[in-house]
């Protein structure tokens, strides 16, 4: 990855010895010291100084401040769990797509705007959620 982006400083003409920053999200495949892309671009340009994402870092803080928070973490996890007992199953999904007006949301592991789409997508259509719940039950 780390080549490809020379590769494309270099088609737009920007020489990678000008650069003094580079900013990643916090995957070790971009970010790490030994083999991340960061580590080869520095190589290249020792001025070309890796600064974590401040966006992907505050989504860590808000996706580790509700795994440690017990009654978010149930409320989401149950949420996520009525998306998958939907979700797995196309004939429960079209069933429950029937009765909403938009669909449920799942939830990413790692972005917290996920989970805050799946909170709104539940909590505005939960009484023809728990509908199909009841229906199907």
């Amino acid at each position: 990855m780390a080549n490809v982006i020379i590769e494309k400083l270099k088609t737009d003409n920007l020489d990678l010895l000008n650069c003094r920053g580079q900013g990643y999200d916090n995957g070790a495949n971009m970010s790490g010291s030994y083999n991340g892309v960061q580590r080869w671009i520095t190589d290249a340009c020792q001025h070309a100084r890796y600064i974590p994402c401040a966006a992907h870092s505050l989504n860590l803080v808000g996706v580790n401040a509700a795994e440690r928070v017990l009654p978010a973490k149930l409320i989401l996890g149950q949420i996520q769990n009525i998306f998958q007992f939907f979700h797995s199953s196309t004939s429960r999904w079209q069933y429950l797509n029937s009765k909403l007006q938009s669909t449920l949301k799942g939830q990413s592991s790692t972005r917290w705007s996920s989970r805050a789409a799946a909170v709104g997508a539940l909590a505005s259509q939960y009484s023809n959620i728990i509908e199909a719940l009841v229906n199907m039950a």
